[in-house]
Protein backbone atom coordinates (compact mmCIF):
# COMPACT_ATOMS: atom_id res chain seq x y z
CA UNK A 1 0.00 0.00 0.00
CA UNK A 2 2.52 2.40 1.05
CA UNK A 3 4.75 1.55 -2.67
CA UNK A 4 1.21 2.39 -4.23
CA UNK A 5 0.96 5.60 -2.75
CA UNK A 6 4.64 6.37 -3.57
CA UNK A 7 3.72 5.94 -7.04
CA UNK A 8 0.98 7.99 -7.19
CA UNK A 9 2.58 10.77 -5.33
CA UNK A 10 5.48 10.77 -8.27
CA UNK A 11 2.18 10.76 -11.33
CA UNK A 12 0.37 13.62 -9.33
CA UNK A 13 3.57 15.44 -9.11
CA UNK A 14 4.32 14.79 -12.78
CA UNK A 15 0.35 15.93 -14.01
CA UNK A 16 0.91 19.08 -11.72
CA UNK A 17 4.04 20.32 -13.33
CA UNK A 18 2.87 19.66 -16.77
CA UNK A 19 -0.12 21.61 -15.74
CA UNK A 20 2.28 24.54 -14.63
CA UNK A 21 4.40 24.11 -17.37
CA UNK A 22 1.09 24.57 -19.85
CA UNK A 23 -0.21 27.52 -18.11
CA UNK A 24 3.33 29.21 -18.11
CA UNK A 25 3.55 28.85 -21.89
CA UNK A 26 0.29 29.92 -22.48
CA UNK A 27 1.23 33.28 -20.09
CA UNK A 28 4.64 33.38 -22.03
CA UNK A 29 3.00 33.47 -25.46
CA UNK A 30 0.17 35.91 -24.41
CA UNK A 31 2.99 38.54 -23.72
CA UNK A 32 4.59 37.71 -26.60
CA UNK A 33 1.78 38.69 -28.84
CA UNK A 34 1.45 41.96 -26.50
CA UNK A 35 4.49 43.04 -27.02
CA UNK A 36 5.20 42.27 -30.62
CA UNK A 37 1.52 44.21 -30.73
CA UNK A 38 3.11 47.14 -28.97
CA UNK A 39 5.87 47.30 -31.12
CA UNK A 40 3.92 47.25 -34.06
CA UNK A 41 1.74 50.26 -32.75
CA UNK A 42 5.20 51.93 -32.20
CA UNK A 43 6.11 51.06 -35.97
CA UNK A 44 3.32 52.45 -37.76
CA UNK A 45 3.39 55.93 -35.15
CA UNK A 46 6.70 56.16 -36.62
CA UNK A 47 5.26 55.96 -39.99
CA UNK A 48 6.14 59.50 -42.12
CA UNK A 49 3.81 61.38 -44.39
CA UNK A 50 7.06 61.02 -46.65
CA UNK A 51 6.60 57.31 -46.67
CA UNK A 52 2.91 56.79 -47.56
CA UNK A 53 3.81 56.46 -51.43
CA UNK A 54 6.09 53.73 -51.10
CA UNK A 55 3.49 51.92 -48.71
CA UNK A 56 0.76 52.72 -50.58
CA UNK A 57 2.55 51.29 -54.05
CA UNK A 58 3.87 48.29 -52.10
CA UNK A 59 0.02 47.56 -50.96
CA UNK A 60 -1.16 47.44 -54.66
CA UNK A 61 1.81 45.45 -55.80
CA UNK A 62 1.47 42.89 -53.14
CA UNK A 63 -1.74 42.66 -53.98
CA UNK A 64 -1.56 42.01 -57.69
CA UNK A 65 1.71 39.70 -57.26
CA UNK A 66 0.63 37.88 -54.67
CA UNK A 67 -2.97 37.68 -54.32
CA UNK A 68 -3.73 38.36 -58.15
CA UNK A 69 -6.07 41.35 -57.02
CA UNK A 70 -5.85 44.79 -58.76
CA UNK A 71 -5.82 47.80 -56.95
CA UNK A 72 -6.58 51.21 -58.60
CA UNK A 73 -7.35 54.61 -57.08
CA UNK A 74 -10.24 55.23 -58.90
CA UNK A 75 -12.09 51.55 -58.11
CA UNK A 76 -15.30 51.66 -56.76
CA UNK A 77 -15.36 53.39 -52.97
CA UNK A 78 -17.90 50.89 -51.99
CA UNK A 79 -16.31 47.50 -53.42
CA UNK A 80 -12.81 48.61 -52.09
CA UNK A 81 -14.17 49.23 -48.31
CA UNK A 82 -15.46 46.28 -48.43
CA UNK A 83 -12.30 44.34 -50.12
CA UNK A 84 -10.24 45.65 -47.14
CA UNK A 85 -12.74 45.25 -44.49
CA UNK A 86 -12.72 41.36 -45.17
CA UNK A 87 -8.51 41.57 -46.06
CA UNK A 88 -7.65 43.02 -43.49
CA UNK A 89 -8.97 39.78 -40.94
CA UNK A 90 -7.24 37.29 -43.68
CA UNK A 91 -4.03 35.72 -42.72
CA UNK A 92 -3.41 34.98 -46.18
CA UNK A 93 -3.58 38.35 -46.80
CA UNK A 94 -1.15 39.54 -43.71
CA UNK A 95 1.29 36.61 -45.10
CA UNK A 96 1.44 37.90 -48.17
CA UNK A 97 3.14 41.23 -46.70
CA UNK A 98 5.31 38.79 -44.11
CA UNK A 99 8.54 40.24 -43.10
CA UNK A 100 10.84 38.38 -40.51
CA UNK A 101 9.34 39.75 -37.35
CA UNK A 102 7.39 41.96 -38.36
CA UNK A 103 3.93 40.18 -38.34
CA UNK A 104 1.95 43.41 -38.13
CA UNK A 105 3.47 44.39 -41.28
CA UNK A 106 1.03 44.53 -43.40
CA UNK A 107 -0.79 47.35 -41.49
CA UNK A 108 1.18 49.74 -42.57
CA UNK A 109 0.92 49.46 -46.72
CA UNK A 110 -2.39 48.48 -46.29
CA UNK A 111 -3.27 51.40 -44.27
CA UNK A 112 -1.66 54.12 -46.43
CA UNK A 113 -3.39 52.57 -49.55
CA UNK A 114 -6.55 53.17 -47.89
CA UNK A 115 -5.84 56.40 -47.24
CA UNK A 116 -4.22 57.49 -50.75
CA UNK A 117 -7.68 55.77 -51.69
CA UNK A 118 -9.93 58.25 -49.20
CA UNK A 119 -7.54 60.95 -50.60
CA UNK A 120 -7.54 60.38 -54.54
CA UNK A 121 -11.88 60.28 -53.97
CA UNK A 122 -12.28 63.47 -51.90
CA UNK A 123 -11.64 66.21 -49.93
CA UNK A 124 -9.73 63.97 -47.22
CA UNK A 125 -6.13 64.55 -46.91
CA UNK A 126 -2.87 63.85 -44.89
CA UNK A 127 -2.54 65.96 -42.26
CA UNK A 128 -0.11 65.58 -39.48
CA UNK A 129 1.80 63.02 -38.03
CA UNK A 130 0.05 61.89 -34.65
CA UNK A 131 0.99 59.27 -31.64
CA UNK A 132 -0.95 56.90 -33.80
CA UNK A 133 1.06 57.38 -37.12
CA UNK A 134 0.01 59.77 -39.96
CA UNK A 135 -3.56 60.99 -39.73
CA UNK A 136 -6.19 62.53 -42.17
CA UNK A 137 -8.83 65.21 -42.19
CA UNK A 138 -10.97 67.52 -44.16
CA UNK A 139 -9.87 70.97 -44.87
CA UNK A 140 -12.81 72.08 -42.29
CA UNK A 141 -11.94 69.43 -39.68
CA UNK A 142 -15.72 67.97 -39.59
CA UNK A 143 -13.56 64.43 -39.21
CA UNK A 144 -10.58 62.74 -38.88
CA UNK A 145 -8.82 59.11 -39.61
CA UNK A 146 -5.99 57.40 -39.22
CA UNK A 147 -5.76 54.85 -41.70
CA UNK A 148 -2.49 52.41 -40.36
CA UNK A 149 -3.43 52.63 -37.08
CA UNK A 150 -7.09 51.44 -38.03
CA UNK A 151 -5.86 48.65 -40.66
CA UNK A 152 -3.82 47.20 -37.51
CA UNK A 153 -6.34 47.09 -34.90
CA UNK A 154 -9.31 46.26 -37.63
CA UNK A 155 -7.08 43.04 -38.20
CA UNK A 156 -6.52 42.38 -34.33
CA UNK A 157 -9.97 43.00 -33.22
CA UNK A 158 -12.12 44.09 -36.10
CA UNK A 159 -15.68 42.82 -36.64
CA UNK A 160 -17.27 42.19 -40.56
CA UNK A 161 -18.45 45.38 -41.55
CA UNK A 162 -16.72 48.02 -39.11
CA UNK A 163 -13.71 49.28 -41.33
CA UNK A 164 -16.31 49.50 -44.23
CA UNK A 165 -18.80 51.43 -41.84
CA UNK A 166 -15.82 53.72 -41.07
CA UNK A 167 -14.11 54.12 -44.71
CA UNK A 168 -17.74 54.73 -45.77
CA UNK A 169 -18.24 57.47 -43.26
CA UNK A 170 -14.77 59.12 -44.61
CA UNK A 171 -15.55 58.71 -47.86
CA UNK A 172 -15.99 61.75 -50.19
CA UNK A 173 -20.09 61.61 -50.59
CA UNK A 174 -20.77 61.34 -46.51
CA UNK A 175 -20.40 65.24 -45.91
CA UNK A 176 -22.80 66.12 -48.47
CA UNK A 177 -24.85 63.30 -47.52
CA UNK A 178 -25.03 64.81 -43.97
CA UNK A 179 -25.55 67.96 -44.76
CA UNK A 180 -28.84 66.52 -47.15
CA UNK A 181 -29.76 64.98 -44.04
CA UNK A 182 -29.57 67.99 -41.44
CA UNK A 183 -32.01 70.47 -44.17
CA UNK A 184 -34.73 67.43 -44.92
Amino acid sequence: MAHFLGQFQWVLIIVVLACVGVIYRGIYERQRKIRRIREALYRVSAVSLADIPSLSEEAIRVFQDALGISLRYEDDFETQATLFDEALRSEEVAGAFAKPDEPYYFAMPLGAYMGEVLHFRGDVRWSTVTDQGPAMARPDGSGSINPLHMALIHHLKGKPGELKAALLMHSPNSQSDRNLARQA
